[in-house]
């Protein structure tokens, strides 16, 4: 009896080890991701990053590219937290690595480490992001747009009042808008269509107020007369003039208060100008929406306009998106594309010829980012800068004298290096090198440049904002 016994354990035991069935020897099936609640962060790293997906268990860690990221907690088998590494600009893929294996790419694990702007320019006035994260304002105070509780006409930089923790800055025609680190929004300035997103609209406002319903938001973009965010969710939101179809939501409606863009979902940075926008998403494609009636939107139409984002066509692996008046551009493979109005040379290709698809602009490569408002584009190529479009004001930058002659293909800035930063403004440009120090050029008759007088300038002065 006990010999039959012992037989018929051992037997048991082989087909158990035969077919995997025990908690031993059984292969546990690989993890999977599939979604992150953090798409963005700052290269410099720290963002709590949420992961969701199957079988977290016995995690090794979590990957960000090649670096591994910092205090994973595993809180189930379907989530764990992260804190993202230290990394170069650009979207990586998130992995989870356990005993069984690493989960496979799928499309929703992107991640984008992002430099934040830290400078912006509107039509006639100028911001930095200072020490301590406060803000620093000059030029133009017309309608509130420096941000220390007056109007006043300042021929100096100022601080807005009340604000610190800010870690980026987006400007309008005349008003801006700063995101602080507890990923709230506030803005300042002119208010005509309810661009301050504070529920009103028509009334100024000299000092900063927060934007009401908005919280957890990653990336600012603010346009003329509207201003959008992105959230930690990858959704995105937007506020202000709703003139065709500008805020995204399939409305025609001028909304104070924050308005999901629709059908929108993975979006990385978000970009606005006058009377449209464009988003960027995870997977390097660009998506715009509102007016069209230059091809702006890169659909390769110039009628109707677009109440919804819409795809650009074309382009794929985009680090960057900056938008003019009535035209686009986006870096893709260090190239720049750009797409709608060339009246002035604004799609940098050589011709004064408008495009409602992509083309790609001449004799640039190597390029990280870019920047334009109005008729003007900035590119940043390795610490250099080179321009392109409208010269009246001289803000080509190229040591010239201003022409009404467009400059229909890029141009080097004269006297620059170790550019980290640049803005692009109504006629003047503004960048940041890496001592922290400003350099400014172009139109300056409301003391724009922070210059300290209010002469026009061809080539790039020392800024003392």
């Amino acid at each position: 009896m006990r010999r039959t016994l012992i037989v018929a354990l051992a037997v048991a035991a082989a087909v158990i080890a035969l077919t995997g069935l025990s908690a031993a020897g059984a292969a546990a099936p690989r993890p999977s991701v599939s979604s992150i609640t953090v798409h963005s962060g700052p290269t410099s790293g720290g963002t709590a990053v949420t992961v969701h997906g199957h079988h977290f268990t016995h995690v090794r860690s979590v990957v960000f590219g090649s670096v591994r990221g910092a205090r994973v907690h595993v809180v189930s088998s379907t989530k764990l937290t992260v804190r993202s590494p230290r990394h170069l600009p650009g979207g990586i893929d998130l992995r989870v690595v356990t005993k069984s294996g690493t989960s496979s790419v799928n499309g929703h694990d992107r991640y984008e480490f992002r430099t934040y702007n830290r400078i912006a320019a509107g039509e006639l006035f100028s911001c930095r992001v200072a020490s301590g994260g406060h803000v620093h304002c000059w030029g133009d105070n017309l309608h509130g747009e420096l941000g220390d509780g007056t109007k006043n006409e300042r021929h100096g930089t100022v601080t807005v009042t009340g604000l610190r923790g800010v870690v980026a800055l987006g400007a309008g025609a005349a008003h801006s808008c700063a995101l602080k680190a507890d990923g709230t929004v506030w803005c300042w300035g002119s208010n005509g269509y309810g661009q301050l997103g504070d529920g009103t609209k028509g009334n100024e406002r000299p000092a900063p107020v927060r934007v009401g319903g908005l919280s957890h938001v990653v990336a600012i973009g603010v346009g003329v007369y509207q201003s959008c965010a992105v959230v930690a969710d990858g959704t995105a939101r937007c506020w202000g003039d709703d003139t065709h179809g500008a805020l995204g939501n399939g409305h025609n409606v001028v909304s104070p208060r924050p308005v999901v863009v629709s059908h929108l979902r993975h979006v990385v940075a978000i970009v606005a100008s006058y009377q449209f926008g464009c988003a960027r998403l995870a997977a390097g494609s660009v998506w715009c929406w509102g007016s069209n009636g230059d091809g702006q939107l890169g659909n390769h139409s110039t009628d109707p306009d677009s109440l919804v984002p819409v795809p650009v066509h074309g382009l794929h692996g985009v680090t960057d998106v900056a938008l003019g008046y009535f035209h686009a551009c986006a870096v893709s493979g260090g190239l720049v594309h750009c797409w709608g109005r060339n009246a002035r040379g604004d799609l940098g290709d050589g011709s004064t010829v408008p495009s409602s698809l992509p083309t790609t602009v001449s004799g640039l490569s190597g390029v990280s980012s870019i920047a334009a408002d109005n008729d003007d584009v900035c590119a940043l190529v390795r610490g250099a800068v080179f321009c392109w479009g409208d010269d009246s004001v001289s803000q080509i930058g190229n040591g010239s004298p201003a022409v009404d002659t467009p400059e229909l293909t890029p141009s080097a800035v004269v006297g620059l290096r170790g550019v980290t930063d640049l803005a692009v403004g109504g006629y003047h440009v503004l960048v940041r090198l890496a001592d922290g120090s400003l350099r400014s050029w172009g139109f300056n008759r409301v003391w724009q440049l922070g210059s300290g007088t209010a002469d026009d300038s061809p080539r790039p002065v020392r800024t003392t904002g």
